[in-house]
């Protein structure tokens, strides 16, 4: 039997292959030391001198100060902006046309809303009260925007705006009047105040809600969102929020001006309008709970008595 040793396993290279290999190994050699000293000299000359053109661009300088960072890092480290929006996305000065204000008289304009044109629809089941847009030959020309009020100052901050709000940003005094007795809402200084009255809360609002919240479930988290027609200055819907109820008051523009604009300006949820003949723009279930108080809307003669909470 043969027996192999490890030197005949092994590959015989001849004096050929052998002066290839050593030629390479010369030149990766020396390929490695130019890369090394090409290095170092462009260092050198970036160090000395500015870049080149080549390697120029614009930059913009930023549009406000950023801190800077310490001498050791900021040769490192540069986080300012080399571009700005202006000259990226230039916008031609057609883009944002000017649009002026209305008139004075045009500050309290609710253009579907307009007690006006509600005149001209029947009172049957409150339609005139609904929402009725004019035609487009009925609306101003040239289109404006609805100015604010005289003297109309920043809102109070949340939650105060709960409590009073400025009598110059909602200068309706017709509610302190109508319903003094009945404690909706009053002038203090230069302020609205809302002392939790209204007509079917002859004792306050928040005793109206205790008794409630006997019959209907508002602390167990089941009530979760509640729709109240006829809100009046929105005084519920304030209430609920002390039970983590979310409440969208819903009242029309009448006699009493519009009232909802007193609950926008408390910075609570609310819209114009009235459950008449038209649908509220909210999908199926989209409120746990409706609220109807003193509200004359007739339910059982049009079937809307179904799955409908009235107090």
């Amino acid at each position: 039997m043969a027996r192999l040793t490890l030197p005949s396993m092994l590959p015989s290279p001849s004096g050929k292959t052998l002066a290839f290999a050593f030629l390479a190994s010369i030149l990766f050699f020396l390929s490695y030391l130019i890369g090394i000293h090409h290095l170092s000299f462009s260092s050198l000359l970036f160090s000395s001198s500015s870049p080149p053109s080549l390697f120029q661009c614009s930059i913009h300088p930023p549009s406000s100060p950023l801190p800077r960072l310490s001498s050791s890092l900021a040769a490192e480290l540069d986080f300012l902006p080399r571009h700005d929006a202006d000259s990226l996305i230039p916008l031609p000065a057609s883009y944002l046309p000017s649009i002026p204000f209305c008139s004075a008289n045009f500050t309290h304009y609710c253009p579907c809303q307009d007690p006006n044109r509600e005149r001209l629809y029947p009172t049957m089941h409150f339609s005139h009260h609904g929402r009725h847009c004019p035609f487009l030959a009925d609306r101003p020309s040239p289109p404006c925007r609805v100015p604010r009020p005289r003297g109309y100052r920043a809102p109070i901050p949340w939650p105060e705006s709960r409590h009073s709000v400025w009598f110059t940003n909602v200068p309706f005094k017709k509610l302190t009047v109508h319903k003094a007795d009945q404690n909706w809402i009053r002038i203090e200084g230069d302020k609205f105040v809302f002392p939790g009255g209204g007509t079917s809360f002859p004792h306050g609002v928040e005793s109206y809600v205790g008794q409630i919240s006997k019959l209907v479930p508002l602390k167990t988290g089941e009530i979760r969102t509640v729709l109240d027609i006829g809100c009046g200055v929105a005084s519920f819907g304030n209430q609920l929020l002390d039970y983590n109820v979310l409440t969208m008051s819903v009242a029309p523009r009448d006699q009493h001006e519009a009232q909802v604009q007193f609950a926008l300006e408390r910075g609570l949820p609310a819209m114009l309008g009235v459950l008449s003949i038209f649908r509220l723009p909210y999908p199926s279930r989209s409120f746990d709970m409706v609220h109807c108080s003193r509200c004359l809307v007739k339910w059982v003669s049009r079937g809307n008595c179904t799955r409908i909470l009235l107090f």
